[in-house]
């Protein structure tokens, strides 16, 4: 998964085929890393590499607050951090298997909706709209999500993509 942060980042969510320096015993399945540029035509289902500096997802930071590592587990990711240095499209892999390139022609498709819907109506608005139909909460503001779950609303954008394409399927 790629997604394009209000910061300017881009997060990866990926797949480890291999780790190096050193080499892990039990690696992680998924990770979820930051990085500062990505690839131009960075595709989902693309093999990147680069070094990244990973940790365990976190508790709660206060009582009765949001449980990163409990979430984490059941998406399958086994850890989090960023790249140090921005990552590079990977030669010589074999080609993803067909359940992947499906899942990865999938995840294009939702990218480029968000990004035209985003567009076309700009701004934060276009980013809390592209959230309610794709699920792609990456381009709201921190701000924005602060207010939304102060005012007891941000799980309506937190599930929305869901429940939107559930309404118009047919």
């Amino acid at each position: 998964r790629i997604e394009q942060l209000s910061s300017g980042r881009t997060r990866l969510t990926l797949e480890v085929l291999a780790t190096a320096r050193p080499e892990l015993r039990y690696a992680p399945d998924r990770v979820r890393a930051t990085a500062r540029e990505v690839p131009p035509g960075l595709r989902p289902g693309d093999v990147v590499e680069g070094v990244t500096r990973l940790m365990p997802p976190s508790g709660p930071v206060r009582p009765q607050g949001y449980d990163f590592a409990f979430n984490s587990y059941f998406d399958g990711i086994g850890g989090i951090g960023y790249f140090l240095s921005n990552p590079e499209v990977a030669q010589g892999h074999p080609p993803p298997r067909a359940a992947h390139r499906i899942w990865a022609m999938v995840e294009s498709w939702r990218l480029r909706m968000a990004h035209r819907i985003s567009s076309q109506i700009g701004g934060p608005e276009g980013a809390i709209a592209a959230a309610l139909i794709t699920g792609i909460r990456a381009g709201i503001p921190e701000s924005i999500n602060e207010a939304l779950r102060v005012a007891g609303l941000y799980h309506v954008i937190s599930i929305s993509g869901l429940h939107m394409a559930l309404v118009a399927a047919p």
